[in-house]
């Protein structure tokens, strides 16, 4: 059995595509091609239609770009679809698609129960402990487009108003560096801070339901070993420390950019008006 399962890894390692993918493009009837460079943008907190209204007024892009809501770790996602593209095909006899679909199966079994049960019980841990800012992981937007197709110049306003809003912002590029402004860099190291301290929390959680589950199947009772205890309660303090620095990061953000957009308000409202 362990032969077949590392020969199907084999041959599914060795089926990876190697050519340029092309999938339909909401941009109209041209392929967006995958290799080409594009903009990501992250949102933690906000609706999606509050977000896309925002990066449309900002962004001006032509066209709609990809919109996902979801709390799920989506580039996590897309590598595990990756990892099986073609391993079907490629097992040759009954006993290795068996062992495809089994492998396939248990992998997806294990991220669901860490995106789903594990994440949800972990997020809601750590409410307490960040002021509920953890809550907006529960209301996160993806938005991605090629970069040749939107405004960059309004990146920084748009983060602005995002991170005004209460909202956590990271935005990133494919094949192109951004070189982003100081408001949208400060909001992308926060929101990394944030989102990292919640990745290390939920593996260290999805580690501690692995173990207890195992014991419990192996032995009939709940493992109980208190250096394993700390070791994993440290780790989990570790991750609220990084989540709180990357909360408190994006509050002093918020203050400063609140702070900017009341003083540019305000010398609007002490203009003196022309008259003619």
């Amino acid at each position: 059995m362990r032969c077949f399962a590392r020969k199907i890894i084999e041959q599914m390692v060795v089926s990876l595509p190697r050519e340029r993918i092309r999938t339909p493009s909401p941009y109209g009837s041209e392929l967006w091609d995958e290799e080409e460079p594009y903009l990501k943008i992250c949102v933690h907190g906000g609706t999606k239609d509050e977000v896309k209204e925002s990066f449309r007024r900002y962004l001006a892009p032509r066209g709609d770009p990809r919109v996902y809501r979801t709390w799920l770790n989506v580039e996590l996602l897309k590598k595990l679809g990756l990892l099986f593209t073609g391993g079907v095909e490629s097992a040759g006899g009954i006993v290795e698609i068996l062992c495809v679909f089994v492998i396939i199966v248990l992998v997806f079994a294990l991220f669901a129960f860490a995106q789903f049960f594990v994440f949800m019980i972990v997020v809601a841990v750590l409410a307490i402990f960040s002021g509920g800012a953890a809550l907006k992981t529960f209301r996160t937007i993806y938005i991605e487009i090629p970069i040749n197709l939107v405004n960059l110049d309004g990146l920084e306003d748009f983060v602005r108003r995002e991170v005004a809003h209460g909202n956590f912002v990271s935005t990133s590029s494919k094949g192109v560096e951004l070189g982003l402004g100081p408001v949208a860099e400060s909001a992308r190291r926060a929101t990394l801070a944030f989102r990292w301290g919640v990745y290390i929390c939920q593996a260290v959680g999805f580690v501690f339901a692995i173990l207890e589950i195992l014991h419990w199947v192996s032995f009939g009772s709940w493992w109980w070993d208190p250096n394993g205890f700390v070791l994993l309660g440290g780790l989990f303090l570790i991750g609220i420390l990084v989540m709180d620095a990357g909360a408190i990061a994006r509050h002093r953000l918020d203050s400063r950019v609140s702070a900017e957009m009341d003083y540019s308000d305000d010398i609007k409202d002490n203009r003196p008006e022309l008259t003619f």
